[in-house]
């Protein structure tokens, strides 16, 4: 017999094999684990980066409706506009109403000095003909215009009465 040779101690024949087999099951597992936890996490990035596109979107919709009511005050919705986009196409929507408070008398059809808009704007993701994700904002706005007892300096004087913008308060901006 070659002395160089080495025996397996007593009752550990075939030993060899089912602890290989344990070891390799535990890396499979752990494998199977962080692949499902890299998953998860892929799914939540995805969503935290289709959420705060929508958000954009509805605060574009939410600036334009005010640029459009700076520029005249009688302007109508916004309406839906599509900003294009691939895999996912981006649009918003927006309603504006006007809010009189009845302590100063008129309706917004007068030509006052001062209008409050409750403007609401919604962001949408599209993925062809299935919306995917929205967001909402939602805003108060007071818009003055040029042309009171109070006209401020840099207000143009001529032209028609209340015609221009002279300052844009936002009174609320509440993302929901």
């Amino acid at each position: 017999m070659n002395p160089l040779v080495s025996r397996p101690y007593r009752g550990q024949e075939g030993l060899a094999l089912p602890v290989t087999l344990f070891a390799l099951a535990v890396l499979a597992l752990l494998t199977a684990a962080l692949a499902g936890t890299s998953t998860a996490e892929l799914e939540s990035e995805r969503l935290v980066d289709w959420d705060r596109r929508a958000l954009y979107l509805a605060e574009a919709g939410l600036e334009h409706q005010i640029f459009a009511l700076k520029q005249n005050k009688d302007a109508g919705d916004v309406g839906t506009v599509s900003m294009g986009g691939s895999p996912l196409e981006g649009r918003y929507n927006v309603i504006r109403q006007c809010v009189t408070l009845a302590s100063a008398g008129g309706t917004c059809t007068d030509n006052r000095e001062s209008r409050t808009w409750r403007i609401t704007s919604r962001g949408e993701l599209w993925q062809g003909a299935t919306l995917v994700h929205t967001r909402t904002v939602e805003a108060l706005v007071e818009i003055r215009y040029c042309g009171g007892a109070d006209n401020v300096e840099g207000c143009p004087t001529a032209g028609a009465l209340y015609g221009s913008p002279e300052a844009v308060l936002v009174q609320r901006w509440e993302p929901r």
